[in-house]
């Protein structure tokens, strides 16, 4: 009896297990047939517009400052020049006088114009101390007439001053100076001659080397 049981109660239960699997499979058809196959993938949506910037952070706070740096050390002395020349100075005079009614020892021409002309006169003065290689300081002192004087008045006074540079010329070993021109008129059938003398002839020259 009780064999007969429990294979009846296998068979129900073989029943109902077959009945649940029926109808798990009878609802996963219906569902699959209810959706239905999945279709092709939709095109791509525009982008969204790009949002506004957002405002700028509080700065940040300002940072220590580096430490200096140690100094360079000092560079060393550069060498030392040469002597220069002794600092002691030798002067020497020269003094003198000459004829200024004689002719220079160089004369300059000069035609000022139709019927006149005039005649530059140049002395000569020599001058050992005197070398272009090395050119020393010179002052040329002459005795003048305080006013410019026609044919030589003997009258006019007389005074010593520093000769200005036009009137020397430098040449080596001596110089020249200027100390009268002659100008002569020519008014046919006479000739009008003047003579305007710069110095009396006396001189000093000062060399400082």
């Amino acid at each position: 009896m009780n064999e007969k049981l429990v294979s009846r109660t296998v068979f129900l239960a073989g029943i109902i297990a077959a009945i649940l699997v029926a109808c798990t499979v009878s609802t996963l058809a219906s569902t699959q047939i209810i959706t239905g196959p999945q279709g092709p993938q939709g095109p791509q949506g525009s982008p969204g517009e790009t949002g506004a910037p957002g405002s700028q952070g509080p700065q940040g706070a300002t940072g220590s400052t580096g430490s200096t740096g140690a100094t360079g050390t000092t560079g060393a002395t550069g060498a030392t020049g040469p002597a220069g020349k002794d600092g002691n100075t030798i002067r020497y005079t020269i003094e003198g006088s000459f004829d200024v009614t004689q002719d220079g020892d160089l004369t300059q021409t000069h035609s000022r114009s139709e019927g006149h002309s005039s005649i530059s006169h140049w002395k000569k003065i020599d001058v050992p101390q005197l070398t272009l290689s090395d050119i020393p300081f010179v002052h040329v002192y002459v005795k003048t007439p305080f006013e410019s004087v026609d044919n030589y008045d003997t009258q006019t006074p007389q005074l010593w001053q520093e000769y200005y540079t036009e009137s020397i010329r430098y040449d080596e070993g001596c110089i020249y100076v200027y100390y009268k021109n002659i100008h002569t008129t020519y008014l046919p059938p006479d000739e009008e001659q003047h003579i305007y003398y710069a110095m009396t002839g006396e001189y000093v020259v000062g060399i400082i080397k």
